[in-house]
Formats: C-alpha cells, structure tokens, sequence
C-alpha cells in the first residue's frame, strides 16, 4: 500500500523528530554531531526553511522548523540521506540507521511554539544528562546569547526577548504567566488551557487521581478561566471545578 501524503500545516511551523533504528545511537562523538549541525544549517538554506529549534539526542533529534515554501519532505529526505551516508562510511556500516521516515507534528499555533521549543530544549534535562543551560548540542545557548544559525525572531516577538526567554525557561510558573496573558487577549480557551498545562490535552483531567485533577483545576483558574470554561474543556462538573477553586 502506497504511504499516504503529509498534510501540510496552515502554520507552516512543525515539530520534526528522528529516530535511531532501534533505538540504536546516531551520534558517536562530538565529530558526528558537528557534521549533523553543519549539514541542518547548509540544506535549511538552501531549501529556505527557518530552523527555530534542535536539541541531538544520542539516537534521536528533536528539530522545530519553519517551512513556508512546503518542501519539508525534500529537506528532511536530504538531511536524513546524507547524514546516514556520512555515518554508515565513518563507521563502516551498512543499512538503515533511522527508524522509518521521520516524524512530523503541526504546530498549529505560534503561540503553542513556546510549548514545543521548551519541550525540545528541556530533554537533555529530563533525561538526566545535564541542564539546558550547559547543553552543548541544543539551540538554548543561542537563544539565550543571541548567535547561530538558528531563526530566534519569532520566538523572541513572542516572549519578549533573550531575558524573557531564560526566565520563560526556567521558571515553574511560566506556562501559567503566558496562559494568562492570551487570556487577556481573547484567545481560545482550549489554547489558553492546553499552555498553562505544559501542553498537556485538558481533556486527561477528568480521569486522573484527585489530588492532580485538583491541582490542574487551580491552574486553570489562576489563569483566569471561569468554571464553566474549565468544565467544557475538561469535561469535569461545574460544581467541583467552583468547589476546588474556592479553596484556592
């Protein structure tokens, strides 16, 4: 059966990930990942596509991009292709090195883009392998000292800059600072909500343990979302979203 095409977002803004085949590593050393690094900055100009994120993982990589001229299929396949060569001749290898084609999310807001680019920067993090701040082989370095290849623009309008982006990054409440400035400026419920979670479906609340249900329902609310709101998008009772949020 042949695949089925890529539906191209109304954004143009996606979150790319690919894979070791296997799970097997993709990177040996410093050397592979500079030449990775090297090839993303070359093939995103030459097809004119914004990288505005990366982080390289051991066997895999996270990459946001910016695509407005919709040739992210050719720019992953030429990325991919000559990466694997690269990597099969070093090592003397043979056959596949990534896991299938690569992966593609649609960022369908520029707003959510803060979602996905923390996410992506804070893997080495949850990972165990060091803090984003000392991460050698993801773009947070150059947000926060403004050099690289990466496209920062963007995200900087968003937040408000390289200051506002380290403060955004590190802090616990930032989701919740930037869910309440688009509610005050009359964006979408689900948006303002799906944000001031990290990202996380609203629609999970209602079937998780009390105590985190309740703790999702203060959020919420600290954001400014009324009862009813909160109850739509989470599907739990108007009268235990108004009894919890009471006891804040």
């Amino acid at each position: 059966m042949a695949r089925t095409g890529r539906v191209r977002c109304e954004t143009d803004l996606y979150h790319v990930t690919i894979r070791g085949c296997g799970r097997q590593i993709i990177f040996e050393d410093a050397v592979d990942r500079n030449f990775f690094l090297d090839r993303l900055e070359l093939l995103s100009a030459q097809e004119r596509v914004d990288v505005i994120a990366y982080c390289l993982m051991d066997n895999h990589v996270h990459i946001v991009l910016f695509d407005p001229e919709g040739v992210l299929g050719v720019f992953m396949q030429r990325l991919c292709c000559v990466y694997a060569r690269y990597f099969n001749e070093r090592l003397d290898r043979s056959g596949h090195l990534f896991q299938g084609r690569y992966s593609s999310a649609a960022i369908e807001d520029v707003r959510h883009l803060l979602t996905v680019v923390r996410y992506v920067h804070d893997n080495p993090v949850k990972a165990g392998i060091s803090g984003r701040e000392c991460y050698k082989w993801s773009s947070y370095r150059g947000y926060v000292e403004d050099r690289g290849f990466v496209s920062r623009s963007l995200v900087y309008e968003l937040i408000g800059g390289a200051v506002r982006f380290v403060e955004f990054s590190s802090s616990e409440d930032s989701w919740r600072d930037l869910a309440r400035v688009m509610h005050s400026d009359g964006v979408e419920v689900l948006e303002v909500a799906r944000t001031a979670l990290g990202g996380r479906d609203p629609l999970v609340i209602g079937a998780s343990s009390k105590s985190e249900r309740d703790d999702c329902i203060r959020v919420l609310s600290e954001c400014g979302l009324n009862a009813s709101e909160i109850s739509r998008i989470t599907g739990v009772p108007r009268r235990v979203i108004s009894r919890v949020a009471c006891r804040s």
